[in-house]
């Protein structure tokens, strides 16, 4: 799950990776939540938090709550 990550965050910079891990999340159910999760997650706490950085606790907190609820 961390390629996932560093997908979402645009870290990743291998041309071979990022084809096999976008098929991987239109293919694979467990992979495309997570993607989803974490994107949302991401998405949130820039919106919300855009001048100062939130902690891990915090992240946390909103990651299970947000998980859970694609349960």
């Amino acid at each position: 799950m961390k390629d996932i990550t560093e997908y979402i965050d645009e870290a990743l910079t291998d041309q071979k990776v990022c084809p096999m891990i976008m098929e991987d999340i239109q293919t694979d159910p467990i992979i495309s939540k997570e993607y989803h999760v974490q994107k949302t997650v991401k998405q949130l706490l820039k919106t919300r938090f855009v001048q100062n950085c939130p902690t891990k606790k915090l992240f946390k907190i909103i990651y299970n709550k947000i998980s859970n609820s694609f349960s």
